[in-house]
């Protein structure tokens, strides 16, 4: 199922492109499940910003799957390194938090990241 997941994610990208060419916006706001929309953004010189709108991790180390913790490759792992290279080439990052609450970890997250952060959750 994820392979046509990532297959019909990928279909957007010549469309968004295209939109992209006819509107000319300041910037775009790509969700991180759109690694290419980093590529897209570059082509036209758009500052692209990565949405990270994760919710709570339940997971701890000892429990992710072995394939993550053994890193071995599949197509779970390749979009994980996408969504990665994609974040690193953004122009910064928005977050679904805000620095009231968690201004330890907004610090910690921007020092990882090495990008501009803007938090966006409602206090």
């Amino acid at each position: 199922m994820l392979p046509n997941f990532l297959k019909a994610i990928g279909m957007l990208q010549q469309p968004l492109e295209q939109l992209l060419e006819e509107c000319h916006p300041s910037c775009l706001v790509a969700d991180m499940v759109f690694p290419w929309a980093a590529e897209a953004a570059n082509k036209l010189r758009i500052p692209r910003l990565f949405f990270n709108g994760t919710d709570q991790i339940k997971l701890t180390r000892l429990r992710l799957p072995a394939f993550i913790k053994e890193r071995t490759e599949n197509e779970l792992t390749k979009l994980m390194d996408k969504i990665s290279e994609s974040m690193v080439r953004s122009y910064g990052v928005l977050t679904n938090s805000f620095l009231e609450l968690e201004l330890a970890y907004s610090e910690h997250y921007k020092m990882e990241i090495k990008r501009k952060t803007r938090h966006i959750g409602i206090p």
